[in-house]
């Protein structure tokens, strides 16, 4: 079993969603969670690198502006599959575009394992840069999003997209 890489460093981000802490290891971004207190004190630019690029690319997701990431990624935290599919997801699945579960399965070289990676989108360990808020159900369905779709659709909408059949009201 691999080791986990040590945490270097973390740095938070005032989003129109709430606090996003971001963790950096060695390795490179960790995670992002949501809904973390602010620190009490201001926090000086970060000293690793990857924490610098993420805020920057979520400086400009939240402006309207997305692109894809090129911040790296420690996503060691996952299974083999898990990895394969957040790679995928991150690699080929472009701002504003979505992606069904079962297509991002295929981009991930497992076709027929959607399920699986309906799992794995509820364990990404890095929401909005490793973006599960574009993928949906097949029929286009909405699917589901661990902090709720109003969230799912309030990234999407940073991206100038819209989930299908949502109703905002």
């Amino acid at each position: 079993m691999p080791t986990q890489p040590t945490m270097v460093e973390s740095a938070w981000f005032v989003s129109p969603l709430g606090v996003l802490r971001l963790d950096a290891s060695a390795r490179g971004l960790r995670r992002i969670a949501f809904g973390e207190p602010r620190p009490s004190r201001a926090t000086p630019r970060p000293r690793h690198e990857a924490l610098r690029l993420a805020l920057d690319e979520l400086r400009r997701f939240f402006a309207g502006k997305p692109k894809p990431s090129e911040v790296p990624f420690d996503l060691s935290a996952g299974t083999p599959f898990q990895r394969a599919v957040w790679t995928a997801l991150a690699r080929t699945v472009l701002p504003g575009e979505l992606v069904t579960y079962g297509e991002l399965a295929s981009r991930a070289g497992r076709p027929g394992a959607a399920r699986a990676v309906g799992a794995a989108m509820g364990k990404n360990p890095i929401p909005i840069l490793v973006p599960c808020h574009r993928v949906v159900a097949a029929g286009a369905r909405p699917g589901g999003f661990g902090l709720g779709l109003h969230v799912k659709q309030a990234l999407l909408a940073c991206e100038g997209a819209l989930l299908p059949g949502f109703d905002a009201s």
